[in-house]
């Protein structure tokens, strides 16, 4: 079962009616060997013309079963109800695509593994045996590897030493066909939800504290913006002042990339204080990613500094007009490739490069003896207690109070 990459617990009954079969043959072979060994040649060994016969179907046969799309409530079908009743309910948001796309590709997966059954069949079982499969996948797939049958892939990851997907995926692989499971419950067609106490242990432990964090340290900082495009104004840039305002502008407030590259001239705004302030909002061409992250962002004094407002004052519509929408209608995708080839540069290396400065930005802001409370007025982030949330909203004043506690970039005006 091993050599082929048959996946069966032990404590399963079938693996346990195996056993009790397999035993009577091994009896049989004991008998066979204490009989040459005592020089008796007459004993013939029992017919094993099953040894012959493959342990699963053949791959054509079991890509033929694991695609049959015409079961009328299969997993498959029921996904696409949900994929257009989620649409209806999430008119114009279109980073809702991303998560329904990614729901697909698990779908799509579960189906290779189990077929497409019918989703009032699907038992929690079935969920096991799908996260048992996914923990022993290879973690990166080449497409020779996805052209595989999943037995095959198994074995590939077994021979070759391949990593295998991670708990913590498998876990999001379970969560994000979840959705789909809920809602078949909303039509009627299952009475509970066969992925809810399905989990997924995690018996890496960690040796060692971490105390470096996701973020960039101070020295990473220094050395990014230390770099000639934040210092000579004659340099052309890939797009255009994005690359030097953007960067800037996620180190001094922990924006989301997605955020900063999306906004509109108009999205700057200034108060009755005179706090000048980005407006993260949704709307034509923008979105969120939560209504947490719906807020004023006080400008910091040195990119007022540096000729941000003039900056503002010569663009039209879009601040970052250089920056085109991705699939999903984000700005972000392509200037976040290019950040990350300029991070590897510098040589740092870091898992998220536009996001650590997000990180560093949390960290900071408690180093400096910010409350969380402001800091995620700041960030977007969702109070984490039933008090943070009595509190009401942050004044822009504090806000602005916390931002320019940071560390001064060693910068001056260029632009």
């Amino acid at each position: 079962m091993k050599l082929e990459g048959l996946c069966i617990p032990h404590s399963s009954t079938s693996y346990i009616n195996l056993a009790k079969a397999f035993h009577r043959h091994l009896i049989d072979l004991e008998k066979l060997c204490l009989s040459r060994h005592r020089g008796n040649w007459g004993h013939e060994p029992r017919d094993m013309s099953l040894a012959h016969e493959p342990l699963y179907v053949t791959a054509e046969s079991e890509s033929s079963a694991s695609n049959t799309f015409g079961i009328e409530n299969s997993i498959s079908n029921i996904y696409e109800h949900w994929r257009a009743s989620d649409l209806l309910q999430n008119k114009d948001n279109q980073s809702r695509l991303k998560t329904l796309d990614e729901t697909k590709a698990k779908v799509e997966r579960f189906v290779s593994i189990l077929g497409d059954k019918d989703i009032a069949s699907i038992s929690k079982s079935d969920i096991a045996k799908y996260r048992d499969t996914l923990l022993q996948l290879p973690k990166n797939r080449t497409q020779a590897v996805k052209s595989m049958p999943i037995p095959i892939q198994i074995r590939f990851a077994e021979t070759s030493g391949a990593k295998l997907l991670s708990p913590k995926t498998v876990a999001n692989a379970i969560k994000q066909i979840s959705p789909v499971f809920t809602y078949a419950v909303e039509l009627g067609l299952i009475s509970f939800n066969p992925t809810f106490g399905v989990s997924v242990k995690n018996t890496q432990k960690k040796t060692e504290a971490d105390i470096t964090g996701r973020g960039y340290s101070n020295h990473d900082i220094t050395k990014l913006f230390s770099d000639e495009l934040f210092i000579d104004s004659s340099l052309n840039h890939t797009y255009g002042l994005a690359c030097y305002w953007i960067p800037l502008l996620c180190r001094y407030t922990g924006a989301r990339l997605s955020e900063i590259a999306q906004l509109d001239q108009s999205d700057v705004g200034c108060d009755e204080n005179g706090i000048h302030y980005l407006n993260i909002r949704r709307g034509e061409g923008q979105s969120i990613k939560t209504d947490s992250s719906l807020r004023h962002i006080p400008i910091p004094e040195h990119i007022l500094e540096l000729g941000f407002l003039e900056f503002v004052d010569r663009a039209k519509g879009r601040l970052f007009s250089g920056l085109t929408s991705g699939t999903y209608g984000k700005y972000s995708g392509a200037f976040s490739k290019w950040w990350s080839a300029k991070v590897k540069t510098k040589g740092i290396a870091i898992s998220q490069p536009t996001h650590a400065f997000r990180h560093a930005f949390k960290t900071e802001m408690r180093v400096l003896g910010v409350s969380d409370s402001v800091s995620d007025s700041i960030t977007g982030h969702a109070a984490k207690s039933e008090g943070g949330r009595y509190c009401g909203p942050v004044p822009l004043k504090a806000k602005k109070e916390a931002i320019d506690k940071l560390p001064k970039l060693n910068l001056d005006r260029i632009y």
